[in-house]
């Protein structure tokens, strides 16, 4: 069932510059923000194909934005649309706006104001992977460091951190060796249970070892898994083709929907703000502490519908048969075609 209105909504809408059939997900997206009291936008990186914005008087920010996104007016009036960018936004400062009706990038790492709609909160916090992918890097450092500490005096229910390029890499592009050695523990530290990115060129979500999920949103480009996909992946979904994300929220519960450019669903998923706990004595070693989160997770998991020894599930009876792997993809061949 539709949460009701008086939820909010994130839309992700990585990728957002790189093909023309971007114009019918916008579409898609503008129903699915329908059920939104307060929707907002986190815009993912490679935001206008191929090589970014090239100058002040560059046009492409206003026309494209608005020929697949803004033209619809529940995308548009009050919307608020925060961005970080990606590999190929190649001169990342002239997307750089603060007074924009609607494009929020002060910087290429920044924090959106704590929201609020009734009883819910909800905080979006974006960093970039574009300069410093390393754990030694300077920069990595600094925005480390900077997200450690507003993900501290945040109070948010709800604290959802973004970029462009995955922590964790299963299919196309492995992990981020950066982001899983100085990002990856900040995000359990403050119990962060969304994760959201781009640059996959198609639609993920899975639980990661720190009880947080990590969402591929990265349809509105051209569906192309680049790279190696690896056979063993966490249970979760996994959907090559165009396709949005929204993710709607509710004080204690969080609606993940994903949809197709033909306004199917996807996949649904539903997130407690509460990382669940499978009872553990206080004297248990770190053994025994591990598998009991292992356990929780699993459970979660079930309680979802999903089959954890089936990394490939999809929900049954929601038009997503025609969206599975190619069966090459299934068959565990390591390399995409």
């Amino acid at each position: 069932a539709r949460p009701p209105p008086s939820q909010n909504l994130i839309a992700n809408l990585s990728c957002a510059g790189s093909a023309s059939p971007s114009c019918k997900l916008g579409k898609a997206m503008a129903k699915f923000t329908s059920c939104a009291k307060k929707p907002f936008a986190a815009i993912l990186g490679d935001n206008f194909y191929p090589n970014g914005i090239t100058g002040w008087r560059d046009m492409r920010l206003e026309e494209e934005m608005l020929a697949k996104f803004w033209v619809y007016p529940q995308l548009r009036d009050g919307v608020k649309y925060y961005a970080t960018v990606g590999n190929h936004d190649l001169k990342p400062k002239y997307q750089l706006r603060t007074d924009h009706a609607n494009w929020v990038m002060p910087d290429t790492y920044h924090a959106s104001p704590m929201m609020r709609v009734g009883e819910t909160t909800v905080q979006l916090f974006l960093i970039s992977t574009q300069w410093g992918y390393h754990k030694n890097d300077p920069y990595m450092a600094s925005m480390a460091s900077w997200l450690d500490k507003e993900l501290e005096k945040s109070s948010a229910q709800w604290k959802i951190v973004g970029t462009h390029e995955q922590i964790f890499g299963f299919m196309g592009f492995d992990h981020g060796t950066g982001l899983v050695d100085s990002v990856h523990p900040i995000l359990i530290k403050h119990n962060v249970r969304l994760f959201v990115c781009a640059h996959q060129h198609s639609v993920h979500m899975f639980m990661t070892p720190g009880n947080y999920y990590h969402i591929v949103s990265a349809g509105f480009a051209e569906a192309n898994v680049h790279g190696i996909t690896k056979p063993r992946r966490p249970p979760g979904y996994y959907h090559q083709g165009q396709g949005g994300t929204a993710i709607l929220l509710s004080k204690e519960v969080a609606h993940v929907v994903a949809f197709d450019v033909d306004e199917n669903i996807i996949f649904t998923h539903k997130v407690t703000r509460e990382i669940p706990q499978d009872p553990v004595s206080p004297r248990a070693s770190a053994d025994e502490q591990r598998a009991a989160a292992a356990s929780s997770r699993l459970t979660e998991l079930r309680g979802n519908g999903i089959d954890p020894a089936d990394p490939m599930w999809l929900p049954i009876g929601s038009k997503c048969d025609r969206f599975r792997l190619r069966k090459s993809f299934i068959n565990g061949d390591r390399k995409s075609t």
